[in-house]
């Protein structure tokens, strides 16, 4: 259990894992730009919006009555708003909204509703995908032109070789 959760699932503010007698607590700190997870503050960028039934047409039935769709990019960030690495508790792949085996470079995290493949490790190709990685890529660049005009920030330019197709797409 990381930060990740919490960011998933933004009404939990606390998870508290109890194993052989020891207490993991994990809880989130709402701040005006995102939260604030196991000290680590993280500056959230999201866009929802309706879908056209036309892409849910080659989904699943469960999955065509969702007319919806909420995406949210995470950054951590210190106190003066500098991006800054993942923690090394936070899995560098797409939420979708649990993690994937998608590797995405950005030192961000994206938690996205991206349809998955019977197995749930890869996201599915298809016209719903790239919706929402379009969307997503879209709320990426909303979010680095929302952080402090530093040095810092150009470390979320993507640059080098994808480490993957869904990267690939984002960058």
């Amino acid at each position: 259990v990381d930060a990740a959760l919490l960011l998933t699932m933004p009404a939990l503010s606390v998870v508290e894992i109890v194993v052989d007698g020891r207490v993991r607590r994990l809880a989130a700190q709402p701040t005006s730009d995102g939260l604030v997870v196991d000290g680590v503050h993280w500056v959230l960028q999201s866009v929802s919006g309706r879908l056209d039934p036309a892409l849910l047409r080659d989904r699943p039935v469960e999955e065509q009555a969702r007319r919806h769709f909420a995406l949210t990019w995470a950054v951590p960030v210190d106190a003066s708003g500098t991006p800054q690495a993942l923690p090394a508790t936070v899995p560098a792949v797409v939420h979708a909204p649990t993690p994937t085996d998608e590797p995405v470079s950005l030192p961000a995290l994206l938690i996205a509703p991206l349809p998955l493949d019977p197995a749930r490790r890869h996201v599915a190709a298809g016209p719903l995908r790239d919706h929402l990685i379009d969307q997503a890529a879209g709320a990426f660049v909303e979010l680095v032109r929302e952080l402090p005009a530093t040095a810092e920030v150009l470390s979320l330019v993507p640059i080098g070789v994808a480490t993957g197709a869904i990267d690939a797409e984002l960058r």
